[in-house]
């Protein structure tokens, strides 16, 4: 007869495979863990919204609090801290060091409290079928014992079955519970999974190895338990019609500015489903729903321009249909029919707020989840950001086939079928191709429609300074910065302008206070060089030592190395050029040289008439040293007058002055 006693158990691989720690269904949402989570647990939730909800107008409601437990008070407390010892005792000799993450897993295990986040939905179906056993189908099944499979629908967001890894990732235990109150046959149940990795089964005469995970549930089937789970004290208990699903992560690490940081992730990801009203968030308290996203979008990039900051900006002001939001109901076409029409936004950010723009386009599919951004949909003169959202139907269908299990990409190669994949791929360069046309037949004049230099818009997508932030009274800050090349092996920069346009310019990205407003200082330039003339100057020797010869303090010049440069050629005939990169540190006072270089490699300084950064003038000295100062990540993007004219590979150097 089968046991039917509640607790841990990890099964043994019969002689088949050996699992690690991290497998290649974690490693998908490692990157960015609080983005994966938040798009996971916010997209089942919507997905199960219940119909008379949704007649209603009702959203869907998350509701996600950190709380502090007793570690001891862990369901299966034992029988999981032994698993764990297992674990380390098998990996202890690992040359991956496994066994000191067992170790550290342990000695969080050992403390007297731990952290837990829990994520509950309301307004939801929750789990069907929790009490079902036998039902494969079910999506309490799917979401628990499911691999490569979810059982939803097409038209729901979710589809790989993987997504569950989401919040595993981000338990320092990699075990988390869940707990449902089901709408169908109203069945309560709860189950705790820990996915760790293979160790000796315990007891085991043949020395079988574990398949690595964990379920804390009855008999050797590892059903589920009846009844409520209740680990937050706080949180009250479901009845009547309050139908739901309730997820705990233990040892949830998401860091000292977790709330801020899951709610603009959410907010990038959910932004048209909270604007619509389908969906209702609340953070430790904290309510953002259709009638406040805008303000609380705001309050959280005030003070910074990272991307993702911008990009929730950016959202919020589309959805509101604010003063200069364009909309236009674009058609995409197969075979002389309408396949679908798709609802586009967008709006050019000028004066001050051209630092909101991210000159790409949001692409927000059914059910109301944002997928990827369209890049550089026009050039970066214009300071565009746009939303296009893809209603239920034939084409977010179609599109979701080609999704990757992290649903922030569209992969042809996963759609198996040639004749679906050829379509998807065209109506997508298609639907892309109108966005771009519709929004450049809009904004675009003569003298602002340029090409970008390729490759220059991945670089930097971003035009920032601090001297365009406008103060504000919230201070509240998205702690994600640009990804930027760490400082490495000693080296200069050699980059090149490039090709002619067919006005015999060189095609590059604009960035800062466009040149035409400044032209004609750069054409006269006055005050800052400290010598005359324009012929080549030699390079001089770095600078070293402690004083000069009147006894006054001497700055060693120390070269930074590792920094990626862009060079754009923005008027050759003017001789106007702009450099552009991202300040590894911060710095007080650094000196900048560029020096041409020739076919064989042979350095020329580069004469410098005149420098300046977002409209302010740089000190220029003896024609050949532009001085500033930095901050770290920021970015830094220079306007140059020279006197050498055309295309010419150059030389950068960067040092500062400590």
């Amino acid at each position: 007869m089968a046991e039917k006693k509640i607790k841990w158990r990890f099964p043994g691989n019969g002689g088949t495979k050996k699992n690690g720690l991290d497998t290649s269904d974690f490693h998908t949402f490692m990157a960015d863990r609080l983005a994966s989570a938040a798009r996971e647990l916010c997209q089942n939730s919507n997905d199960a919204l219940r119909p008379e909800m949704a007649e209603k107008k009702k959203p869907v409601i998350i509701d996600i609090h950190l709380f502090e437990m007793r570690t001891s008070s862990i369901p299966g407390y034992s029988e999981l801290l032994d698993e764990l010892n297992r674990c380390r005792e098998y990996w202890d000799k690992a040359s991956g060091g496994e066994g000191a993450r067992f170790q550290q897993m342990i000695e969080i295990m050992q403390s007297e409290r731990i952290p837990c986040l829990r994520v509950s939905d309301f307004s939801t179906t929750g789990l069907n079928g929790v009490l079902d056993f036998e039902d494969e189908d079910s999506p309490w099944y799917s979401l628990l014992h499911g691999s490569g499979e979810s059982g939803k629908g097409v038209d729901e967001g979710g589809s790989k079955g993987v997504g569950k890894y989401a919040t595993f990732v981000n338990s320092s235990v990699r075990t988390v519970f869940y707990a449902t109150y089901a709408q169908k046959g109203q069945q309560k149940g709860y189950q705790g999974i820990a996915y760790l990795a293979s160790s000796r089964v315990k007891d085991s005469p043949t020395n079988e190895l574990t398949q690595g995970i964990g379920y804390f549930g009855i008999d050797e089937k590892n059903n589920p338990i009846e009844g409520e789970l209740h680990l937050d004290p706080n949180f009250k208990q479901r009845t009547g019609e309050n139908y739901g699903t309730d997820i705990y992560i233990l040892g949830f690490k998401g860091g000292d500015n977790w709330k801020n940081v899951m709610l603009a992730k959410i907010l990038d990801s959910f932004m048209v489903a909270i604007a619509s009203g389908r969906l209702e968030v609340r953070i430790e308290g904290r309510i953002v729903d259709k009638n406040n996203y805008a303000r609380v979008a705001v309050e959280l990039a005030s003070g910074t321009h990272d991307y993702l900051s911008r990009s929730v900006i950016s959202q919020s002001v589309l959805l509101s249909r604010g003063e200069g939001v364009h909309y236009q109901a674009i058609p995409v076409d197969f075979d002389g029919d309408t396949f679908a029409t798709v609802d586009l936004y967008y709006k050019r950010f000028t004066g001050d707020e051209h630092v909101f723009a991210t000159n790409n386009c949001a692409l927000v599919r059914h059910p109301l989840m944002k997928i990827k951004d369209a890049k550089n949909i026009v050039s970066n003169t214009l300071s565009v950001s746009a939303l296009c959202v893809i209603p239920k139907g034939s084409l977010a269908t179609l599109l979701k086939k080609a999704e990757n299990p992290a649903h922030n990409d569209w992969e042809w190669q996963r759609i198996e079928d040639s004749e679906l994949r050829e379509q998807a791929e065209t109506l997508h360069k298609q639907l892309i191709k109108k966005i771009k046309d519709a929004i450049s037949d809009a904004l675009c004049s003569p003298e602002t429609t340029r090409m970008d230099a390729e490759g220059a818009s991945e670089y930097l997508p971003e035009k920032s300074d601090e001297s365009n932030q406008k103060p504000t009274d919230h201070p509240a800050k998205i702690i994600d910065k640009p990804l930027m090349s760490g400082v490495k092996r000693e080296r200069t920069s050699e980059i090149k302008t490039y090709e002619d346009d067919p006005d015999g310019n060189g095609v590059g990205m604009e960035i800062g206070e466009k040149a035409e407003l400044q032209l004609e200082e750069f054409l006269h330039p006055d005050g800052h060089n400290e010598s005359s003339g324009s012929g080549m100057i030699p390079g001089d020797q770095q600078e070293s030592g402690k004083k000069n010869n009147d006894g006054s303090e001497r700055f060693a010049r120390n070269k930074m190395v590792g920094v990626k440069y862009r060079f754009f050629c923005r008027d050759k005939s003017a001789g106007l050029y702009e450099l552009a990169f991202y300040a590894p540190e911060t710095e007080d006072q650094v000196e900048l040289e560029l020096a041409m270089l020739d076919a064989g490699g042979q350095r020329t300084d580069l004469p410098i008439e005149a420098a300046q950064r977002f409209g302010n003038k740089l000190v220029v000295k003896k024609k050949r040293t532009i001085q500033f100062s930095m901050k770290d990540h920021e970015l830094v993007s220079i306007q140059i007058k020279t006197p050498q004219k055309g295309l010419f590979s150059v030389e950068v150097r960067l040092y500062a002055l400590r």
